[in-house]
């Protein structure tokens, strides 16, 4: 089969896909319409709502586009050839991805919970350290409840001091107590609320040859209790980082605060580090992943403004809402949710 006629094939596989996800998607709207008593003419609008909600892809589906994008850019680049030579021959190329992590690989946020409809989902990090009696300055329940009211107006005077703020609070405990309880809490809990097309796509990079970094604006010493549920290496997981002293804690940050245009400071940091430590003489970002146009824009513009020899990098915004002017049209909008 020539190439010409293998692209075709694909295209109609694709369209296959897609025409019966549709019908799919609409036979179940109008299913569920039926068994409730809804399908009346004097219903028609909520008919209407069904079939418009059809039309919107499936997390799967989503997926699917994206991973295509990246496999297909890849491929490209490893077949690139120099004077006659591929220039990815004898593993001269890295291919990476950097992730957000709060919101973009778990629903709700590490340190601070998740509540729905003014219900307790999960506890976050932090209250789980103040109730373990870790901060000094706040103690059991009143802690908890004094130090959400001082966050907030940390947060409405200046967002990046009041994520500084929370592992600052943590200070003069021991490093590896706080890390051991986050990797145990990640185990028992907040694994459960890993949303699976994330998952997937994790698995996914790394089974196609893409390395994943993780950048998060959560403590470093809470986020990387993740990395034995994500099945990743623990070095690829970053978050504000403190200094430590004699094994326990210090209230003085280790620049980057990884939030915002921090994040780039980040990957630029793991960049260099990756040249040195690497015999890769050819590093590509092929991928970003956020939740936040205020705290993962900056960071999912950047990557999404690097050049590829062949094809472009793709920035994802997961349930990021409505896009600001600045960004608008340079990420691909997912939507994902625990299934």
């Amino acid at each position: 089969m020539n190439q010409y006629m293998k692209s075709k094939f694909k295209k109609i596989k694709l369209y296959k896909f897609v025409i019966t996800s549709y019908l799919w998607n609409v036979t179940f709207g109008i299913i569920i319409l039926l068994l409730k008593g809804f399908y009346k003419m004097n219903n028609l609008i909520i008919l209407l709502a069904v079939l418009l909600i059809s039309c919107i892809p499936s997390q799967k589906f989503q997926e699917k586009e994206i991973m295509k994008t990246i496999v297909e850019s890849k491929k490209n680049i490893e077949n690139y050839k120099l004077n006659d030579e591929l220039l990815c021959a004898d593993n001269k190329c890295l291919f990476l991805a950097f992730w957000d992590f709060d919101g973009t690989i778990l629903k709700g946020d590490c340190s601070e919970g998740l509540t729905e409809n003014g219900k307790e989902v999960y506890k976050g990090l932090v209250e789980i350290g103040i109730l373990k009696g870790l901060a000094k300055d706040y103690k059991d329940q009143a802690g908890v409840i004094a130090l959400q009211k001082k966050y907030r107006e940390l947060e409405a005077k200046n967002i990046r001091e009041a994520y500084v703020y929370l592992p600052q609070i943590f200070a003069g405990s021991e490093d590896q107590v706080i890390r051991n309880f986050a990797r145990e809490y990640f185990k028992d809990t907040l694994q459960k609320y890993y949303f699976p097309s994330s998952i997937r796509i994790l698995e996914q990079l790394k089974k196609e040859g893409v390395k994943s970094y993780i950048i998060s604006a959560s403590a470093d010493f809470f986020v990387d209790g993740s990395y034995e549920t994500l099945l990743v290496e623990k070095n690829v997981i970053n978050g504000i980082d403190m200094k430590i002293e004699n094994g326990k804690i210090t209230p003085i940050v280790i620049p980057p605060v990884t939030y915002a245009e921090g994040k780039i400071e980040k990957i630029k940091q793991i960049l260099d580090q990756l040249k040195k430590d690497n015999s890769a003489k050819h590093i590509f970002i092929m991928a970003g992943f956020g939740n936040s146009y205020h705290t993962d824009g900056p960071f999912l513009k950047y990557i999404s403004e690097q050049k590829l020899l062949v094809g472009e990098p793709i920035s994802v915004m997961v349930n990021g809402g409505k896009s600001p002017t600045e960004y608008k049209g340079k990420f691909k909008e997912v939507s994902f949710d625990l299934e």
